[in-house]
Order: C-alpha cells, then sequence, then structure tokens
C-alpha cells in the first residue's frame, strides 16, 4: 500500500522508485556517505556505459546506430551526448594537453638554436593595391587617405574596410607568413567541432536524400548515423594528434606512416559502417558511399572556408 508521497513530484509511491517521475525514494536530508556513493555510482555507470559504447562502435561497424534504431538504447551512451563529450574531450586536449606540449617542445627547440640566428626582426610592410587604376597602398592610414581622395561610387564599403585594416593587422601581428598560416591553422582546427555540430543536419540531409526510396530510415536515423561517424573521427583524430606529437618529441620517421595508416583505417571503417547500417551489397554500396563523400566533402570544404575567414577576422 502507498505509504509516503514523492519528494519530487507529490505522487505516492509504491515502491523504492515513483511510478510517475523515476526518483528514487531517498531522505530529504542526505548523508555524506549517501551524497558520495551517488556520485560514484554515477561515474561508474558512465564509465560503464562508455567502454560498452565504445566496444560496440569500433567492435561492430555500423551496429551501435542499428541497435539504438531497434531500441537498445539503456546500455549505449545517447549518440548527442557521446558526440558532445567526446568533442569536448578532443576540444579539452587541444588546447591543454597538445599545444602546451607542442610549444614547449618548440621553445626547447629555439634555445638550442640560440645564437645562431642574429637577425633581429621587423616590421615588414605590404602593398595593397585597390581598384584597377588606383596606386598600391602599404599602410590602412594609407588606405585611408586614398579612399578621401575617391568619388563615392569607387569608395570601399564599410565591409571592405573592416577585411582591409584586418589585413593589415594581421600583417603587422605577423608578418612571417608561415607564422600566420599556422595561428590560421590552430583556430580553425580549435573551432572544427562546433562546426562539424552545425553542419550535422546538412550532413544527414545528403544521406536522406541519397537514401530518399528507403522508406524504413527516417531524418533522425541519418542523423544518428552520421553523430556515431562524426564521434569515431574525433576519436580517430585525437589518436593521430598523439601521433603526431610524438614525431615531434622523437622524430622517427614511422610516426608518419602510423597517422597515415590510422587515417586509412577510419575511412575502411567508415566503408563499412556505411555498407552495414544501409543494408548494401559491396558493390553498389562502393559507389553510393563516393557520391555521399564527395557531398560530404563539399559542405565541410564549404563550412572550413567559412571558419578559415572568421579565424581571419577574429586573430
Amino acid at each position: 500500500m502507498p505509504t509516503k508521497p514523492c519528494l519530487n513530484c507529490g505522487t505516492y509511491l509504491t515502491g523504492n522508485f515513483c511510478s510517475f517521475c523515476g526518483q528514487k525514494d531517498l531522505p530529504a536530508k542526505e548523508t555524506f556517505r549517501s551524497l558520495f556513493g551517488q556520485f560514484l555510482g554515477g561515474i561508474l555507470n558512465y564509465d560503464s556505459a562508455l567502454v560498452k559504447t565504445m566496444a560496440r562502435l569500433f567492435g561492430a561497424p555500423g551496429k551501435l546506430s542499428t541497435d539504438y534504431l531497434k531500441g537498445q538504447r539503456a546500455r549505449y551512451i545517447h549518440p548527442v551526448r557521446l558526440y558532445l563529450f567526446i568533442s569536448a574531450l578532443f576540444f579539452l586536449s587541444l588546447n591543454y594537453v597538445f599545444t602546451p606540449l607542442e610549444k614547449s617542445l618548440e621553445s626547447a627547440s629555439q634555445f638550442d638554436q640560440m645564437g645562431q640566428n642574429t637577425s633581429t626582426e621587423k616590421e615588414v610592410p605590404i602593398d595593397i593595391k585597390w581598384g584597377e587604376d588606383q596606386n598600391k597602398v602599404d599602410s590602412y592610414q594609407a588606405f585611408l587617405a586614398q579612399q578621401d581622395s575617391l568619388p563615392a561610387a569607387k569608395k570601399a564599403s564599410a565591409l571592405e574596410h573592416i577585411v582591409v585594416k584586418q589585413f593589415f593587422k594581421v600583417n603587422t601581428a605577423y608578418p612571417d607568413d608561415a607564422d600566420m598560416s599556422e595561428v590560421l591553422l590552430d583556430q580553425a582546427v580549435q573551432m572544427i567541432p562546433q562546426l562539424l555540430f552545425v553542419l550535422l543536419p546538412l550532413l544527414a540531409l545528403v544521406n536522406r536524400l541519397v537514401f530518399f526510396r528507403r522508406k524504413k530510415f527516417w531524418y533522425m536515423d541519418h542523423a544518428v548515423f552520421v553523430l556515431h561517424l562524426a564521434t569515431s573521427l574525433f576519436i580517430t583524430l585525437w589518436l593521430i594528434r598523439w601521433v603526431d606529437y610524438g614525431e615531434l618529441a622523437h622524430g622517427w620517421v614511422g610516426w608518419s606512416w602510423i597517422s597515415n595508416s590510422l587515417t586509412l583505417l577510419w575511412l575502411g571503417f567508415y566503408l563499412i559502417s556505411f555498407t552495414r547500417f544501409y543494408e548494401l551489397s559491396w558493390k553498389p554500396s562502393l559507389a553510393l558511399w563516393i557520391w555521399v563523400g564527395l557531398w560530404h566533402s563539399i559542405l565541410l570544404a564549404i563550412g572550413l572556408g567559412a571558419v578559415l575567414v572568421l579565424s581571419f577576422l577574429w586573430i
């Protein structure tokens, strides 16, 4: 018989858990032992689910998405939560592990080479030509002075002013093109998790359009598959970053071979997952895989271009 109400929703309890909201029957005043036990249990349960999810993701390519669509969801981590966790791990590792380690190695290398280069750094002026019949300018102030002398029809727009100002700002801060390229690339890599998360709906839409005759697959089914695929990509990129650090630290030529092998292994994993999830034979699967990959690559290229532009504007 019901004895007391649930402290969360007020429904009378018939067991250890509320039949309406699912909260466990716990005292309002928790002890430290109870609180710590729940914290530890949550970590262990998450770790257990993470191990099972990772084992299924890589041990049986494509089957994790299939299991989720069949309703087997309690034993695995939700696709969105898994993606967010892995992408956050990649992002944190990139900023607080890989980048500091690489900078430490580069600083040590520069220290070893001190005294070999006695040249001093100088600001390298750069010319920019605005318009077909206008003189070159070598600073933003010169550009503004030039604009004042032009008729209204030939003056630059507000957006063009921003681009030119940022151009000279970046050139002053990074006179060496290699340094500027490295900074742009680093910022672009850091924005990849956000980029993929924004593009995921479009990537799933490509799959939906390619397989529009497969009525058993809803749009969200394709989204689940793309989420699991993106998760596997981040894990592969994470491993490749460790390999790149090993190459930087030890200089062994075999590191590049390992990095290339990981890339090829992921492509093979992608093809097998694609074939199994969409229940295709190998010949049509390969053709459709290339076709889908082409459109995915186009979307990613557009996204990366936008990221590079934003990175340039935010330096």
